[in-house]
């Protein structure tokens, strides 16, 4: 038999005991755990770049005088919001006047021995429809005129169709007219197309005879 003083005291030891190891071996477990951690990142995304295609389908009559052309433009987004858009001018003439619903302003600018179109889009058009007025002026008969024309400029796509009529007080003819084809050609009216990628475009001459 253990005395009562020593049995006494092993339970206190013992109580002791339990009431300290297993709190700690808690702690000791709470304090290995690795926290989870959660990082966002947050910016404002950048839009796509603005990518158009344009349609040109022009009309010029010739007088003993006068070259008066119309274009008809068609421009189409392809990516993007709208923003500005160019095309670019080659041949003799002056450009007088541009009308089309979208078109907030416009603006033949020099670069070079350059021109080119420039017109300021509404952001919110869809379309746009224009027409775009030019002239050019015959100072006498016979006489060999470099048409003006559009080019692609930094239109994704472009087609070009372009007709030629002539006064019945002078007779003409189309002398060169390269990268276009021939679609009409009556006496006194010439029709030609052109369709190709801008990177395909070269510095092609379109020039007529008029006398």
């Amino acid at each position: 038999m253990f005395p009562k003083k020593l049995l006494l005291s092993m339970l206190a030891w013992l109580c002791c005991l339990l009431t300290t190891a297993y709190p700690q071996e808690e702690q000791q477990n709470e304090g290995t755990e690795t926290p989870a951690t959660i990082v966002l990142q947050t910016g404002k995304s950048t839009p796509p770049a603005f990518l158009y295609s344009a349609s040109v389908t022009s009309t010029a009559t010739v007088d003993s005088s006068t070259v008066k052309q119309s274009f008809k433009l068609e421009i189409r987004a392809v990516q993007g919001k709208w923003g500005s858009v160019s095309l670019g001018i080659a041949g003799v003439g002056e450009i007088t006047n541009v009308i089309g619903g979208g078109i907030t302003s416009w603006a033949v600018r020099v670069a070079g021995e350059e021109r080119f179109l420039d017109l300021q889009i509404q952001s919110e058009a869809k379309e746009i429809l224009a027409e775009v007025i030019a002239s050019s002026p015959i100072a006498s008969l016979p006489s060999t005129i470099d048409l003006l024309h559009m080019k692609p400029s930094k239109a994704l796509g472009f087609d070009s169709r372009v007709k030629i009529d002539f006064d019945r007080s002078i007779t003409g003819k189309v002398l060169v007219a390269d990268g276009f084809s021939p679609l009409v050609s009556q006496e006194r009216s010439v029709e030609l197309q052109r369709f190709q990628l801008p990177l395909q475009y070269l510095n092609q001459e379109f020039v007529i005879l008029a006398n």
